[in-house]
């Protein structure tokens, strides 16, 4: 397994490990840097932890904002008619 698969289980794993499931964004940058201490987004091209999540774990998602920081949750994975799930995907409006 690969640094950046590594990086993205354990954002998952602390994301799960929280209260009802969700954790502030500085508490989350804290928990990373303890169990990988040279992590740094600009390694992966993002400006900041943030973009980080957005780009690359989409397994978590921003629930709401307090102050400036921002609260992270698991995504949903819907079900499907047939049983199945599908990785969770923002839904976007059609325009004609």
């Amino acid at each position: 397994m690969d640094e950046l698969s590594k990086i993205i289980d354990k954002i998952v794993d602390i994301v799960a490990a929280s209260d009802a499931e969700t954790i502030l964004g500085v508490r989350l940058g804290a928990a990373l840097k303890k169990n990988f201490p040279t992590f740094a987004p600009a390694v992966y091209q993002c400006r900041n932890l943030r973009l980080f999540i957005k780009t690359h774990v989409p397994k978590v998602i921003e629930k709401q904002y307090t102050g400036v920081d921002v609260i992270y949750t698991l995504a949903s994975t819907p079900s499907l008619p047939d049983g199945t799930s599908r990785p969770w995907r923002p839904f976007h409006r059609l325009t004609e």
